[in-house]
C-alpha cells in the first residue's frame, strides 16, 4: 500500500484493521505492509497507520525502489509509478508461523473472510 494514498489504499488499509481486530487479542497477527511509493517515509506510514486504524504489531517495509521491487516481484505486486499517482495492483497473504503463504486475498476483498481465516490459522486450523 501507499502510506501517501488518498484513495483505495486508506479502504484496505482499514478493512485489514477491521479483520485483525476480530481475532482475538491474545491471537493476533503481526502485520507487515510492504510499500509501493519508494518515496514514503517512516512519518508518512505513521500518520497512514494512524488513519487506517492499524494497531498492535505492524510494520511497514518501506525503502528505495530497487529495495521494494524485489519484494513487489516475489509477491506478485505490479506497480506503475505515474507522475500524480502510483498505481498497483493489491493482494493480502496470510503466512503461517513457518512462513509459508496460506491463504491470499485481492483487492477488493472482505473483512470478514480475512478474518474468518486468521482466526483459523490462529487455531492451526488451515485457512480456506
Amino acid at each position: 500500500m501507499d502510506p501517501l494514498c488518498r484513495q483505495e489504499c486508506p479502504l484496505e488499509g482499514r478493512g485489514i484493521s477491521l479483520a485483525v481486530r476480530q481475532v482475538a487479542p491474545a491471537k493476533r497477527p503481526a502485520v507487515l505492509i510492504v510499500s509501493v511509493n519508494p518515496a514514503a517515509r517512516p512519518a508518512d506510514a505513521i500518520r497512514a497507520a494512524r488513519r487506517w486504524g492499524i494497531a498492535g504489531d505492524w510494520h511497514w517495509l518501506l525503502g528505495g525502489e530497487a529495495r521494494l521491487a524485489r519484494v513487489w516481484h516475489a509477491y506478485g505486486i505490479t506497480v506503475l509509478p505515474r507522475s500524480h499517482d502510483i498505481v498497483h495492483s493489491t493482494a493480502v497473504y496470510l503466512i503461517d508461523g513457518h512462513g509459508f503463504e496460506r491463504a491470499g486475498f485481492v483487492a477488493p476483498f472482505l473483512p470478514q473472510f480475512v478474518a474468518d481465516d486468521l482466526r483459523a490459522l490462529a487455531t492451526g486450523r488451515p485457512a480456506r
